[in-house]
């Protein structure tokens, strides 16, 4: 027995002295996703950028944390034709032949060098499966070679393959966006997303602000269509320390571009005396609406009430609304689908809903999504919408606005609930505004859903 112990300490030592950290801490990272639920986002911000790591560590264990979640079922796909029994291999061993296999079909690693750290990584926490990891990494390895299996030019399943997205997911997709929209966005969540700020006016000077940022020699470009909002040149500033340092103080909002025109929507005709708003969340929004109505019309809309289901966002959107400095009269927690029940029935100049969703829009911000969702959790998302709107839609005062976004793309979602809203007994009384769809390019925003809906005015004017 001892000396079966002293291999295995041997076995173990070996494999940490070779082994990358950055693929170490991406193990670990993955298990936080895979088996707690966690957003890749959250576990990358807490196990890999909090380490001492050098950045460029720090990257590479990010990049494989993303690339995993996005492209697991593809991943295993491959690793369970060449496993003998794979429901019995352990969690930890899997994660270590993902990464290694991800690096092979998606990286384009050098083979030696991921089969090695791949078997190295298998070592660590179980030294019993280093024949098997060689063995399986081998076969994928050259299965790499002919990855993905078809023409991906011509063929949409061998495309979805190429890009380890699922085909059930694509063909959605494809039927609600058609064939060239849906290989964009696919194509684009593949890729790294732009890095788009909101310039506060609710704290000092935009302009100030964003001198500051040239001063610092951080690169960036002002929106056109979107006031307030640049665009870092580089999307790794966000943790240069004038960057950082303004996040930390209010100054400057994390915010997609996307995102930030919906808010727009809200202030961008006049400002509202109240605005209420379902959804939301952990306050971006709130903070930008208020930034922008002070921008434009120099007060913030001095009534506006925040309302989301989620206890634990409460707190957090006061304290950032706090820290911000915007204006925040009430903050409810409470269910949109039935919000009279904890609100009293009085009329808002606007009425905004961020609706719960399916959230392919942000596919390449959150990879956890796209193996996670699937179509009748889009059409039970589809009849809550419904549901939130039927609620909220008395809210809105005569001749007021009642605002309605996702971050999704998908049709039930979209047009189909405002569709069947404007045809309800409860929608029947509004009329189409406006709107905007985007899809993500991959140096544009997400893809976003709005449309506003206009209700009518009193007989009496």
């Amino acid at each position: 027995m001892g000396g079966s112990l002293s291999r295995r300490l041997r076995s173990q030592k070996g494999a940490d002295q070779g082994l990358s950290p950055a693929r170490s801490a991406a193990s670990q990272a993955l298990k936080r996703v895979q088996e707690e639920s966690a957003y890749a986002s959250e576990a990358i911000e807490a196990l890999i950028n909090a380490t001492d790591m050098p950045a460029s560590d720090k990257a590479f264990a990010a990049t494989l944390v993303r690339g995993v979640v996005r492209t697991q079922g593809v991943l295993d796909q491959m690793l369970d034709g060449y496993l003998e029994k794979p429901s019995r291999v352990r969690p930890d061993v899997r994660r270590a032949l993902q990464i290694a296999a991800y690096e092979l079909l998606f990286l384009g690693k050098e083979a030696f060098s991921a089969v090695d750290q791949g078997v190295r990584l298998t070592a660590k926490s179980a030294p019993y499966a280093r024949r098997l990891a060689n063995a399986v990494l081998r076969k994928v390895a050259v299965s790499a070679q002919a990855f993905p299996t078809g023409c991906p030019e011509e063929e949409f399943d061998s495309f979805c393959q190429g890009c380890g997205f699922p085909l059930g997911l694509g063909e959605l997709l494809l039927g609600d966006l058609g064939e060239l929209q849906a290989r964009s966005l696919i194509a684009a969540s593949c890729t790294q997303p732009p890095l788009f700020l909101h310039v506060s006016a609710l704290k000092g000077s935009p302009q100030e602000t964003q001198n500051g940022l040239r001063e610092a020699g951080i690169g960036f470009e002002e929106a056109e269509d979107v006031p307030l909002c640049i665009r870092l040149h580089q999307a790794k500033d966000v943790t240069a320390p004038p960057v950082r340092e303004g996040i930390q103080a209010g100054h400057l909002i994390v915010s997609d571009l996307a995102a930030q025109k919906v808010a727009y929507e809200c202030v961008r005709s006049h400002l509202p005396v109240s605005l209420l708003e379902v959804g939301a969340g952990r306050g971006t929004k709130t903070i930008i609406i208020q930034s922008l109505a002070k921008a434009l019309y120099g007060t913030q809309i001095p009534r506006h009430v925040c309302v989301d289901a989620v206890p634990s966002k409460r707190a957090k959107l006061l304290e950032r609304a706090k820290l911000c400095e915007a204006n925040v009269t009430e903050c409810l927690t409470a269910d949109g689908a039935h919000l009279e029940q904890a609100l009293a029935m009085e009329p808002f100049g606007v009425v905004l809903v961020d609706a719960p969703c399916s959230g392919l829009g942000t596919l390449r911000r959150h990879p956890e999504i796209v193996w996670r969702v699937g179509e009748e959790d889009i059409l039970s998302l589809a009849a809550l919408q419904e549901r939130i709107l039927m609620s909220v839609g008395g809210f809105a005062a005569p001749g007021g606005r009642l605002i309605y976004s996702t971050c999704t793309v998908t049709r039930q979602e979209n047009e189909g609930v405002i569709s069947s809203f404007l045809a309800s007994p409860e929608g029947g009384h509004f009329t189409l505004q406006g709107g905007f769809q985007t899809l993500s390019t991959e140096s544009g925003p997400d893809s976003h859903f709005c449309t506003v809906l206009r209700a009518e005015a009193s007989s009496d004017g």
